[in-house]
């Protein structure tokens, strides 16, 4: 996927027959191509966000079999006073199809809330905005006085109800389904610096910290399984032609975890602060295990940080594990930062992997030095 001119494009490639063609339904004018997902049952889902100038802008989602004839077509309205920033799918394990995501104000690219809805192509089903005020724990990598403020400023704005003046960046990671309901995957981060960008607000006491940029930037950009971003031209990372694309590292420094019920609404949160990781582009970094407990956990250099909640949401303990060596003669010399992470596997495992320069005194050979790609399995106990 991606586009021609400003025009969102599919294309699927049949690999029997060798054929390439051109999904139908798509090349419309000021669309936005937010996602593209396979799902369990071999069919998959293409999420589009109306552009431009229209008063009543529409979300639009298609789900095709896997020949590319469409089976379900939904085009869900959203709030004139609100502009869908970012969304994703849940991949039909069970039979509700749910939509998340976050929502923002005017044509400013940072958030100030998630949206979930449940598809339904024969009935109207109502958007479920929520500033972040609404939730518990998202301000968690703040100092307790400042989150303190700052939810006590949203609530009295929801109560009069004026537009909430809080808004970050969030990077939509994933949506896993499960018996208690769907769970959104969402990572709070600091946008790279380039001078090709408009210069930051550094004065601005609203925000979460001094790099707010009132122009924003597409949340969207460099997740792992959605490279049509790179190219959007609604996105702010796509400089203009003849510029260059070198950034300086995107800091994440929160995992936000929220849980949404069978009908999707909003039911709780958690959040664990990452202690600023630095990557060269946007991409996931944290991920989650949940069964009678909800497990968060992020890599950075040798350490795996995790932080376990319950789901009455009180209190969450937390610990660091670190990485397995070869040998207990090996030490750490250095980790390469930003070529690793950490992923949920399957079951109560996870696995982390990465480059290393390890040191051995002890070694036979003349090179005490050797370099290391490492793979290591963890159980989330």
């Amino acid at each position: 996927g991606g586009y021609v001119t400003r025009q969102s494009t599919v294309f699927l490639f049949e690999m029997g027959a060798n054929h390439l063609k051109v999904i139908p339904g798509f090349f419309i004018d000021n669309t936005e191509l937010l996602e593209m997902k396979a799902n369990q049952n071999k069919t998959f889902n293409i999420l589009l966000a109306e552009r431009g100038v229209r008063e009543k802008k529409l979300l639009l989602l298609k789900t095709f079999d896997e020949s590319g004839s469409l089976l379900l077509e939904d085009d869900i309205e959203v709030d004139p006073n609100k502009t869908i920033l970012a969304g994703t799918t849940s991949t039909l394990e069970n039979d509700e199809l749910f939509l998340a995501g976050t929502w923002g104000l005017g044509t400013s690219k940072q958030s100030a809330g998630y949206f979930s809805v449940l598809v339904d192509p024969f009935n109207k089903q109502p958007v479920h905005y929520y500033d972040f005020g609404e939730l518990r724990h998202f301000f968690d990598f703040l100092p307790p006085k400042r989150a303190t403020k700052i939810k006590g400023r949203a609530d009295k704005r929801r109560q009069a109800q004026k537009p909430p003046y809080y808004r970050t960046n969030v990077h939509i990671v994933k949506i896993e389904e499960s018996a208690k309901g769907f769970l959104l995957l969402a990572e709070l981060y600091i946008p790279a610096t380039n001078s090709n960008y408009p210069p930051y607000n550094n004065n601005n006491p609203y925000y979460a910290n001094s790099y707010y940029n009132p122009y924003g930037f597409n949340p969207m950009m460099g997740r792992y399984y959605n490279s049509p971003y790179y190219n959007s031209p609604y996105s702010y990372y796509n400089p203009p032609y003849g510029t260059s694309n070198r950034n300086t590292d995107v800091t994440l420094i929160h995992s936000s975890l929220v849980i949404f019920d069978q009908q999707g609404k909003l039911k709780g949160d958690f959040g664990f602060a990452m202690a600023d990781v630095k990557l060269p582009t946007l991409d996931q970094v944290s991920d989650f295990y949940a069964s009678g407990k909800f497990i968060q956990f992020y890599k950075k250099e040798k350490e795996i940080y995790v932080a376990t909640n319950w789901e009455d949401g009180n209190g969450s303990e937390q610990d660091t594990a670190k990485i397995r060596l070869k040998s207990v003669q090996d030490v750490v010399r250095n980790e390469s930062e930003d070529q690793g992470g950490v992923r949920y596997w399957f079951g109560p495992f996870a696995y982390a992997w990465g480059y290393e320069t390890i040191k051995n005194k002890n070694e036979q050979s003349g090179d005490h030095v050797r370099y290391v790609y490492y793979v290591n399995k963890i159980k989330m106990e």
